[in-house]
């Protein structure tokens, strides 16, 4: 066998002693913890503050959060930070930075960061209007504080 030969047959062998790891160079997330902290105001809103734990293998650049608006009047006051800092309303695609769209039926952000093979925890803060209902002899409230809209299992 010539030289050239030798050079690509072992290479061909190689690629497949390798193939078992190719996994391990894919990039993945898994979503570690949320912790939701709920405080019930008088005037039947509810502040929210949502500590969301992700473990990024590979490098990352954003992440979303959806929720459904239905139940509730409306969101307000929302902020986002991270243990470096706070985020800032533009839609700029730079790390430390989110966008906002709300429809009829969700509410939706995508915040901008770089991460590579760490965890990140994102406090994600804000108020929904008219979530209490009050009746005579009664006040009820019913809320899913994590639902079907989060496509990564949580843990």
């Amino acid at each position: 066998m010539k030289l050239p030969e030798k050079f690509l047959l072992s290479l061909f062998f190689c690629s497949f002693l390798l193939l078992p790891f190719y996994k391990g160079f894919a990039k993945s997330y898994s979503l570690e913890r949320v912790q939701v902290h709920a405080v019930v105001q008088p005037d039947g809103s509810i502040d929210i503050t949502e500590s969301r734990t992700y473990n990024f293998r590979g490098r990352f650049s954003w992440a979303d959060y959806r929720l459904p608006v239905s139940g509730f009047g409306g969101v307000e006051n929302f902020t986002l930070a991270d243990n470096f800092g706070n985020y800032i309303p533009e839609n700029n695609e730079e790390p430390g930075s989110y966008l906002v769209e709300y429809s009829d039926s969700e509410f939706y952000v995508r915040w901008f960061y770089s991460a590579e093979n760490e965890s990140r925890t994102f406090h994600l803060r804000y108020s929904l209007t008219d979530v209490i209902s009050v009746f005579s002899d009664v006040a009820e409230l019913y809320f899913k504080f994590v639902g079907r809209q989060n496509n990564q299992s949580i843990g």
